[in-house]
């Protein structure tokens, strides 16, 4: 049967009760009753650490610490602070371990509220944490007192929202959706646990590595899972090595028949053909080759010379070019060479 969770169904602190936490500074910005302040809290995580820093924060009567221990009077501490949050549009909480005397003063009403005594910047930045009070006149107003009966709610519900990381903006309602969400989740875990013959309180991969064993999946499925791998390898290589020997042959090819490739890019030509053999020998062929075949019907002339008096190879170029044979030789001009008979 799937339980479902309703937070009006859950006990909170009633008048009277002690409660574990209490605020000890208000968020943002506030003036004390007697007018000094503003007193800003800007950094809540910051105050609480370099607070935490200190040790054990006293909380004693009426400010004792203060005024009666000067004097050479008793100020006993009523309880101890011995953990701090900073809380989300809170401000600042502390967890109290309280004495004896402590706990019965405040679970008999006898204190309404606490007052801090806060380490400042002069513009009145708070800095730290250092004691606190138990108080009926509390002189920082905004503060939650002892035995507010939404305290402990508004309390439970933050711990709720940061334990299901929830926006610090959700509401009841939506707590109480996902704390549901959480258990039925829960529930179909403990389910399958128990078909796969795990304990009901399995974690997931727990779960996971009972039904392998029960299916006997574990060991047959590893083995065919790596015998597997080993054939893919296996076929990849050869497929490799086929692709390496046809853009080997086809790279080749094209400088025996005169494609103008260097031998520093022979290797690069081939890496390329191996895995584009299509895009490569497209290429290839649009090259013109340094030979006689190189463009059709453009055949350089035979002997070493030519009507406008250039050599055999030059001959050959503007052969291949189909360019004019008195420019070619006025461009040469123009550069500075000659032609001249060995």
């Amino acid at each position: 049967m799937r339980t479902i969770v309703s937070l009006n169904a859950l006990a909170f602190d009633a008048p009277g009760n002690v409660p574990d936490w209490v605020q000890l500074v208000p968020p943002g910005e506030s003036r004390t009753v007697d007018g000094r302040g503003p007193y800003r809290l800007t950094d809540p995580q910051a105050v609480a650490d370099a607070s935490a820093a200190i040790g054990k924060l006293p909380i004693d009567e009426n400010h004792s610490i203060d005024l009666a221990a000067p004097r050479g009077e008793a100020s006993p501490a009523r309880g101890w602070v011995v953990e701090l949050q900073a809380r989300d549009g809170a401000g600042i909480w502390g967890r109290v371990d309280w004495t004896a005397t402590g706990r019965q003063k405040v679970g008999d009403n006898e204190y309404r509220g606490i007052s801090p005594a806060l380490e400042l910047r002069a513009d009145g930045t708070i800095l730290r944490v250092l004691r606190a009070s138990l108080t009926n006149m509390p002189n920082l107003p905004g503060l939650a007192t002892l035995h507010h009966q939404q305290d402990p709610s508004m309390d439970l519900l933050t711990q709720l929202r940061g334990l299901l990381k929830l926006d610090a903006a959700a509401d009841q309602a939506a707590v109480v959706v996902a704390l549901n969400s959480v258990i039925a989740r829960a529930e179909s875990l403990a389910t399958v646990a128990k078909a796969a013959g795990a304990a009901a309180d399995a974690t997931a991969d727990q779960v996971v590595v009972a039904l392998q064993a029960q299916a006997g999946l574990a060991g047959n499925a590893a083995r065919m899972a790596a015998e597997l791998v080993a054939l893919q390898s296996q076929l990849t290589t050869v497929q490799n090595g086929i692709a390496a020997e046809k853009a080997a042959a086809l790279v080749d090819g094209a400088i025996a028949g005169g494609k103008p490739i260097p031998a520093s890019l022979r290797d690069h030509y081939v890496a390329r053909a191996t895995t584009d053999l299509a895009g490569v020998t497209t290429e290839l062929n649009a090259m013109v080759a340094l030979n006689a075949g190189g463009l059709p019907g453009r055949q350089p002339p035979a002997g070493g010379t030519n009507p406008a008096g250039l050599d055999a190879d030059q001959a050959k170029i503007v052969a291949l070019l189909g360019v004019d044979p008195e420019k070619f030789k006025a461009n040469l001009a123009k550069q500075g060479l000659k032609q001249e008979a060995a």
